[in-house]
């Protein structure tokens, strides 16, 4: 507890099935993980207490505890304990990055909701204007229709005509087929 605290943790334990009176291995490794499940575990035993079966049932993670069997060989502890080490640095590691990721999806995720506010905002504001301006578009369609005053619409570019009303037609006597795309000199 006190190397968790200082954020010291340690990465792998020794553990013998047979402990002092009154403790069991077993037991004990079930109570470690209770404080820090991430501990990787050598259970050493020369007895047969339990079973893998009744180990796994106890403890219940098996991807963190290995059993050596006295006698052992010095060299191959070694290994067992440069490996396990190295698995409990790399998940380390591993949860470090994937919290940074969730970190970085988080802050992208915010992002992108005030990006789909502000774009929803924004499409509101854009079909608010395009329907005024589709009444404003209609009125006047009816204004210069209905009008009657004589009334047309030219192109600033090359002057031709674009609209005309009835009363300009009433006015030239030609009809909207014939005026439409024309030019004035052309209709006079």
């Amino acid at each position: 507890k006190r190397a968790i605290d200082a954020k010291n943790p340690y990465a792998l334990a020794f553990v013998d099935v047979r402990m002092p009176p009154g403790s069991d291995g077993i037991e004990t490794i079930s109570r470690i993980w209770e404080v820090y499940p991430e501990l990787q575990v050598v259970i050493c035993t020369a007895y047969s207490d339990y079973s893998w079966e009744d180990i796994t049932r106890k403890v219940g993670r098996s991807d963190s505890v290995l059993i050596l069997k006295k006698p052992f060989d010095n060299i191959e502890v070694l290994q067992m304990a440069h490996a396990l080490t190295k698995k409990w640095f790399l998940t380390q590691e591993a949860k470090s990055q994937l919290l940074n990721l969730d970190k970085m999806v988080s802050v992208r995720t915010e992002e992108l909701q005030v990006a789909n506010k502000r774009l929803t905002e924004e499409i509101t504001e854009r079909s608010q204007a395009e329907n005024q301006l589709r009444l404003s578009e209609e009125r006047f369609a009816k204004a210069f229709k209905s009008s009657p005053v004589p009334m047309s619409s030219q192109s600033l570019k090359d002057y031709h005509y674009q609209d005309v009303n009835d009363a300009y037609l009433e006015m030239t006597g030609y009809e909207r087929a014939h005026m439409v795309g024309a030019t004035s000199i052309e209709r006079n």
